[in-house]
Parts: structure tokens; C-alpha cells; sequence
């Protein structure tokens, strides 16, 4: 479980989103990983790089996707 301060910047909040996302995928039915890995394609799109606010617009999208 991770503790994220409110104060903390989004530059290492990134790191806590990429984790949970990582290991959310492990534990979703084969149709939920698919539209997981859609959902990060759209987010990430043709970025080389993601940026804290990426990461953030993806754990926001993420959240309504599985919630239906």
C-alpha cells in the first residue's frame, strides 16, 4: 500500500500511478486487460516520453473505464 502526501509532486507521483498500473493488468479478466491496454495506447498516443500529467490523465481515464 502507498502513502501519497498531498504535498508530494507529480514527478514522483507518476512512478506510484505507473506501478499501480502495472499491476493492475495482472489482475483483470482478459476483456478488462484489453480495454486497459486500448485506454493506454489513446493516453500515451505517439509520446516518447510521459509526463506526470500523462500519468495522472491516465489513472483518471483508468478509473472510469473499469468502473463501467
Amino acid at each position: 500500500m502507498y502513502e501519497v502526501l498531498p504535498t508530494e509532486p507529480l514527478h514522483n507521483v507518476k512512478e506510484y500511478i505507473s506501478n499501480v498500473v502495472s499491476e493492475i493488468t495482472a489482475h483483470l479478466s482478459d476483456a478488462e486487460k484489453c480495454l486497459c491496454e486500448k485506454m493506454l495506447e489513446l493516453v500515451s498516443g505517439t509520446k516518447e516520453q510521459l509526463r506526470g500529467s500523462d500519468y495522472r490523465e491516465m489513472a483518471i481515464v483508468l478509473a472510469k473505464e473499469l468502473r463501467g
